[in-house]
């Protein structure tokens, strides 16, 4: 089912493997306007490093697509990573008054646990470079009668603050804030995206486990990597790195 809605072309699909790879087939018309494949349930949802995301129905689950005419650079693909999940963030706390946090690179966090994950992906053509960005949100699915380990680390709104969040609004709030996040990373505001991240990031200044080594995070440097150390030494660390953090 295709909808029209304030700029944005919506695909509703029942069941899909993954939005995200359902959305490279769908290109061509995010050139004319923005985009976004959302489905009520995925049979095969991947996150960062191909990490399988559990997507049931009740979950809001779905693929923005945007045509950018600008190259992104290096360090405008870091910080599009933290800017996204700020973007997100700053939606689910618009539409639901929750107190909902960030962990380095874009996990979002509420309780200390995942209520949700962003994966992103460029794809360049002649006429545009196109951005795409998976969202998954624990929104009205359930976790909690999932099998070890998912039921300990992830959560949702609906099964930990009890109520049923609406996924149309959130839609649209996800939308505008992802957009606007999205500019500031295109215009180079990476010292304010910098300072916001850092500060509901939930490693910064907290203790972590690197690579069986203690340090202490510092935050997001201007280069995008992520700044942590110990009484030996000071590391920087890529995103492709957060899979070797423990906290």
């Amino acid at each position: 089912m295709v909808q029209e809605s304030f700029s944005l072309k919506i695909i509703h699909f029942q069941s899909v493997p993954s939005t995200q790879n359902v959305a490279l087939s769908y290109l061509e018309l995010a050139k004319n306007e923005d985009l976004l494949i959302i489905a009520e349930e995925q049979s095969a949802s991947i996150g960062r490093k191909q990490n399988k995301w559990f997507s049931p129905k009740g979950g809001w689950w779905g693929t923005f697509v945007f045509c950018k005419k600008e190259e992104i650079n290096q360090k405008q693909y870091a910080f599009l990573h933290y800017s996204i999940a700020l973007g997100v963030r700053k939606a689910i706390e618009t539409i639901l008054s929750i107190p909902v946090k960030i962990k380095w690179p874009n996990d979002i966090i509420l309780e200390k646990r995942k209520l949700g994950g962003i994966l992103i992906d460029t794809v360049k053509d002649t006429n545009c470079n196109f951005l795409l960005v998976g969202i998954g949100i624990n929104t009205n699915n359930k976790v909690l009668s999932l099998d070890s380990p998912v039921n300990s680390i992830a959560i949702s709104i609906n099964e930990s603050l009890k109520i049923k969040a609406d996924n149309e609004k959130l839609t649209k709030e996800l939308y505008k804030q992802i957009k606007n996040y999205i500019n500031k990373v295109l215009r180079n505001n990476f010292e304010e995206i910098l300072k916001e991240f850092n500060s509901y990031d939930i490693l910064c200044k907290n203790n972590i486990i690197y690579k069986n080594q203690d340090y202490t995070v510092e935050g997001i440097e201007d280069n995008g990597l992520l700044r942590i150390q110990n009484e030996k030494e000071t590391l920087s660390l890529e995103i492709e790195s957060s899979e070797l953090i423990q906290i």
